[in-house]
C-alpha cells in the first residue's frame, strides 16, 4: 500500500503541476488487493502507435520527448524515495559489475541530488495519445531527483531495447532504425524546452546504465555492459 501511496502522491504533483496524466480518486481494496482507482484515458500508447503508423514516428517521438521536459519541471512530492538511494542501492546488485561499483559511486557523490519528480521508467509505452493531448502513465518508479538523471535513463530505455531471439535480419534493421529515429525524435522534443547540460547527462550516464542492468533484463546485457564501458570512460573524462 505504501508504494500505492506514493505512485498516486506522484500522478496528483504531476496533475496539479499541470502535466497530463490520470487523475487520482483514491486508494480502494478489491478481493483483499489494493488499487488505484483513476481516470480513464481514451487513447492508445505511443509505442503501439507508432508499431501501427510508423510514419508518424519523428511527431510521436518529439511528443513524448516534449511531454517529459514538462515532467521535468515538477516539484517531487515528499513521500518519493531519493533517486540517489535507489541507485546506491542498484550499485550492490550482483548483477552490476564489480569492478565498476566503486567508478559508479565515486562519480555518484560529484553529482546533484536534486527535488524533481522523476518518472524514471519514462518511454513511449507510457505515454498515451489521448483526445487533448499526449499523458503520461506508470508511476510506479518515481522518485525525487535531477530531472537530467530521469532524461539520461530514457535515453537509455530507448537505446538499450532488443527483439527476442529469433527475430528476422529484416526486422532487425526496421527496428534499428525505427529507434534511432525514436531516439533522436525523443531528445529533439526534450531540447524544444530549452538548453539541456551535456556534460551532466554523460556523468550519470553510466550511473543509469548501472541501474538499468540491476533490473535484470536479460536480452539487455550485453549491449548494457558495452555501454557502461564506454560511458563510464566518457564521464570520468567529463569531470
Amino acid at each position: 500500500a505504501a508504494g500505492l501511496e506514493r505512485e498516486a502522491a506522484s500522478q496528483r504533483a504531476a496533475t496539479e503541476a499541470g502535466v497530463r496524466a490520470p487523475i487520482v480518486r483514491g486508494i480502494e481494496v478489491l478481493d483483499g488487493r489494493p488499487g488505484l482507482v483513476m481516470s480513464e484515458l481514451q487513447g492508445s500508447d505511443c509505442l503501439t502507435a507508432v508499431e501501427s503508423r510508423p510514419w508518424r514516428v519523428w511527431a510521436i517521438g518529439r511528443g513524448v520527448g516534449r511531454l517529459h521536459r514538462e515532467l521535468a519541471a515538477v516539484k517531487a512530492p515528499a513521500e518519493l524515495p531519493r533517486l540517489v538511494d535507489i541507485l546506491r542501492h542498484a550499485f550492490e546488485s550482483p548483477k552490476v559489475p564489480e569492478a565498476a561499483r566503486s567508478r559508479l559511486l565515486a562519480i555518484l557523490e560529484t553529482l546533484p541530488e536534486g527535488d524533481a519528480l522523476c518518472h524514471f521508467d519514462f518511454h513511449p509505452g507510457n505515454v498515451i495519445e489521448a483526445p487533448g493531448g499526449d499523458a503520461v502513465i506508470d508511476f510506479a518508479s518515481a522518485c525525487a531527483g535531477d530531472p537530467i538523471a530521469d532524461h539520461a535513463k530514457s535515453l537509455v530505455i530507448l537505446g538499450s531495447g532488443t527483439l527476442p531471439p529469433g527475430a528476422s535480419r529484416k526486422e532487425l534493421a526496421l527496428v534499428a532504425i525505427g529507434r534511432k529515429l525514436m531516439l533522436a525524435a525523443y531528445r529533439s522534443g526534450y531540447r524544444a524546452g530549452g538548453a539541456v547540460d551535456e556534460r551532466l547527462i554523460r556523468r550519470w550516464m553510466p550511473l543509469v546504465v548501472g541501474q538499468r542492468l540491476a533490473e535484470g533484463i536479460e536480452e539487455e546485457r550485453v549491449p548494457l555492459l558495452r555501454l557502461l564501458s564506454r560511458s563510464l570512460k566518457e564521464a570520468e573524462e567529463a569531470d
